[in-house]
């Protein structure tokens, strides 16, 4: 990660991760796998069943 660069995500953002050069974004209802870059490559995990529904599982 560059120090100083901003990502503009689609997504609010409860959580966030640096991992093997992937960014993992937490939402309320998902997990976003993203590059340094800020493509996005998947959804990972969603549950709409509530909210905060991923934020409860970290």
């Amino acid at each position: 990660m560059v120090t100083g660069r901003k990502l503009q995500l689609r997504h609010a953002r409860i959580g966030i991760v640096c991992h093997q050069g992937d960014l993992y974004i937490a939402a309320d209802t998902a997990l976003y796998k993203y590059t340094l870059s800020g493509n996005q490559v998947s959804r990972m995990y969603g549950d709409t069943s509530g909210t905060n529904t991923v934020y409860k599982s970290l």
